[in-house]
């Protein structure tokens, strides 16, 4: 009789298991083939292996069991006979005259629960091995129902496994699935199919990568083919965040480094965000340009945890014929903003109407007088003003003349200025930022009654706008407060007599240029991402925007 041994290695236990490893398969699995009889005839494959805890101590009474590859939980109740065993009290188990082709092996701990499922075992090939692996605790998928799903019926599986779940009425009523208790591992599909016919079944997903503890979820994007997950990390090696931030945009850049350019639609038209439980997320597409594979979306996040590495959303690509659903409204306008310009737009010089778009979705759209063909930005396109050129938002809303609070921010790389500095962005000649001519970020507004400018100007000690880099400059202007923040940082604040805007400084709002169309503040260099919020951005919100938002952020880990 010849012998062939599979050994499996255990590697060491991820940290990240902590306490729910419960036992560890051992270190032998092995397969004996017969040699044939007189005959020429059959030949016996025997399958042992033990399993033993965490301190190498025999466990008795684990299930164990190898699962045909072909196998169809729909209609088919259970294994074939003869594929299943049970560890005795030297927790050893033996499964004969298993018949030559691939499996997948199962075991499951006696009382605790923790399982493991590994695939791909071939009975074929005498030298062919399980991968190590352990016993962990089990993981969950929750599977959004296909929207063709009308009526209760059918089965949703995970083909090569023994596990497959009816489509019920009240799954149907809720639109999803949940399939608990899954062993640990990576599986290749999961399927849905009216009439248990498995080659003709529906993909609901792919590559599903099931972890402890944890529930994964497919199927709201059924047909993508592609998806990866991007981790935000707020620790002190990526953007360190001491407080949560709620309701915020997140910059998502993708280059040739960490997207596949050439498996998504040509425009970013298939290109989706969602929750790591699968709930999909407003975005927008603020620059794509897969020649030069480079693009930039922004994504509405409900909370970024502080001082964490571990919170993640899922991005999912690779859909032929998919509708763009970039959506800047639902990102801006639910994270309270009244205007965000990204000056993303491509044809300058024209002077038409309207052609920079604010992402809220409001009126407020700006008219050019840009002449340059120079749009370097920081994120995707920007604009470059020549002395006296701007952006004008013509009898600006309501929405961009709050009565008390502000937040008025800019990415910003000035190159001069006018004698009087060079305004940034002005409502009238209301409220404002500017780059003073000496370099320092300066911020004005002008309350009720409107008598002595002087007593609403703040300028910074210290900062310099112009040294060639981009800064990111932003303003709070609370009643009778000002705060100046530069590059995430607090500058200065300082107190103001108490009063209310008053709005008749001039009905329009600018971009590189004095509101009320003074000559001697015109602004010379690059300016991107204009945003103004009718309320307080807190100290967190600006540094976290800084830090996603600069050149080379680190914040977020793409995991395909």
């Amino acid at each position: 009789m010849s012998r062939a041994r599979m050994r499996m290695r255990l590697r060491a236990m991820p940290a990240w298991l902590g306490p729910a490893i419960a036992l560890i398969l051992s270190a032998c699995l092995e397969t004996r083939v017969a040699e044939p009889d007189k005959g020429g005839n059959s030949s016996e494959t025997v399958a042992m292996g033990k399993v033993v805890d965490v301190d190498g101590n025999s466990v008795m009474g684990a299930w164990v069991a190898l699962v045909p590859e072909d196998f169809n939980p729909i209609k088919e109740a259970s294994l074939p006979p003869g594929l299943t065993a049970t560890t005795d009290a030297e927790g050893k188990f033996s499964i004969p005259n298993v018949p030559k082709g691939r499996y997948g092996f199962e075991a499951r701990h006696p009382s605790d629960g923790s399982r493991l499922f590994t695939g791909g075992f071939d009975f074929q090939d005498a030298t062919a091995g399980i991968p190590a692996d352990t016993l962990h605790k089990t993981g969950k998928l929750r599977v959004r129902l296909p929207d063709y799903l009308k009526q209760a019926g059918g089965f949703v599986f995970l083909p090569h496994t023994r596990y497959a779940w009816p489509v019920t009425g009240t799954a149907l009523e809720h639109g999803y699935l949940d399939l608990d208790s899954l062993p640990a591992a990576t599986y290749e599909a999961l399927a849905f199919s009216r009439d248990g016919d498995l080659p003709a079944a529906d993909t609901l997903g792919r590559d599903l990568d099931v972890l402890p503890g944890d529930t994964l979820s497919v199927g709201e994007f059924a047909g993508w083919s592609r998806s990866g997950k991007v981790f935000i990390n707020t620790t002190a090696s990526g953007s360190f965040l001491d407080l949560p931030v709620t309701g915020f945009p997140m910059l998502v850049r993708l280059d040739g480094t960490n997207f596949d350019f050439a498996s998504a639609a040509a425009d970013g038209a298939d290109l989706r965000f969602s929750k790591a439980d699968g709930t999909a997320l407003a975005f927008q597409i603020d620059h794509w340009d897969a020649a030069k594979k480079e693009a930039a979306a922004w994504v509405a996040i409900d909370t970024v945890q502080s001082n964490d590495s571990s919170q993640y959303f899922l991005m999912h690509w690779g859909k032929s014929g998919a509708a763009s659903r970039s959506d800047g409204a639902g990102v801006f306008a639910n994270a309270g903003y009244a205007a965000a310009w990204h000056l993303e737009e491509s044809a300058p010089g024209t002077g038409t109407a309207g052609i920079y778009r604010n992402a809220v979705g409001n009126a407020d759209h700006g008219t050019d007088s840009l002449t340059s063909s120079d749009q370097s930005g920081l994120i995707g396109n920007g604009g470059f003003f020549r002395n006296g050129e701007y952006i004008r938002v013509p009898s600006a809303t309501a929405a961009l003349k709050p009565v008390k609070t502000i937040t008025l921010s800019a990415w910003v790389r000035p190159t001069a200025t006018d004698s009087g500095g060079g305004e940034i962005a002005s409502m009238g000649n209301d409220y404002g930022i500017r780059v003073a001519s000496n370099g320092e970020a300066y911020v004005f507004c002008f309350n009720v009654p409107r008598t002595d400018s002087t007593n609403f100007i703040l300028t910074t000690i210290g900062a310099n706008l112009l040294d060639g880099q981009w800064h990111h400059f932003a303003a709070i202007l609370d009643r009778n407060h000002i705060d100046i923040y530069v590059d995430g940082g607090y500058v200065r604040g300082a107190d103001f007599p108490q009063g209310v805007l008053n709005y008749d400084g001039g009905p329009d709002f600018f971009i590189g240029h004095h509101g009320n169309g003074e000559t001697n503040f015109d602004y010379t260099g690059y300016i991107d991402e204009v945003r103004m919020l009718p309320g307080i951005s807190s100290a967190a919100w600006l540094r976290l925007s800084y830090l996603t938002q600069k050149p080379g952020a680190s914040t977020l880990r793409f995991s395909p």
